[in-house]
């Protein structure tokens, strides 16, 4: 369960980003911020260009899909649950020229059906880390996926890993700006 200030930040960086994705100098600055965190990712899962990542809750502005792109060339397909969300990062991606290289979908992981084809799978922080979400990532994804779940840091950091060990090894965890984590998981082979 997501606690009550993660809730209310979840919403501000929702309504914050379907405002910005209109505004280039805006948008560019905020793609930005999430640049260490990303190539800290890359990095760590060591995500190339011959790897199909999927991003779950891209937002209207898909940050992360842009800068992976950018720093590994790789195959990027986006979700999200949000239509309004998904038609505005399908704008962006279009007016920065990057509609050949990421697909921006309108999808639920639990409805996705192509989650055996990613090798990297990289879930936004707003995405609650349910017991369902993982385990539908668990059951579908190749015995060699790459997951990188971002959450926030806060009291609920325990539970987070617990929930996460049940399905995944967690081989390493980044912490940016003293308040996301970063954990870069590779799938339980049983």
């Amino acid at each position: 369960m997501i606690i009550l200030s993660e809730k209310i930040e979840n919403i501000f960086y929702i309504i914050f980003e379907k405002i910005i994705a209109n505004f280039g100098i805006f948008n560019t600055a905020y793609i930005n911020l999430y640049g260490p965190l990303v190539l800290n990712e890359i990095t760590q899962a060591k995500i190339s260009k011959t790897d199909n990542v999927l991003v779950v809750g891209c937002g209207a502005v898909p940050s992360t899909a842009i800068l992976l792109y950018n720093k590994t060339g790789a195959n990027i397909t986006a979700i999200d649950i949000d239509k309004r969300a998904v038609k505005k990062a399908k704008k962006l991606i279009n007016r920065k020229k990057y509609h050949k290289y990421i697909q921006i979908n309108h999808s639920d992981i639990k409805n996705y059906e192509l989650i055996s084809r990613h090798s990297v799978i990289i879930i936004a922080k707003q995405v609650e880390k349910t017991d369902d979400l993982l385990n539908i990532i668990y059951k579908n994804s190749k015995n060699d996926v790459k997951i990188i779940f971002r959450t926030y840091s806060n009291k609920n950091k325990n539970n987070i890993e617990n929930k996460i060990k049940k399905y995944f090894l967690i081989l390493n965890i980044n912490i940016s700006y003293k308040a996301v984590y970063s954990y870069i998981c590779k799938k339980k082979v049983v």
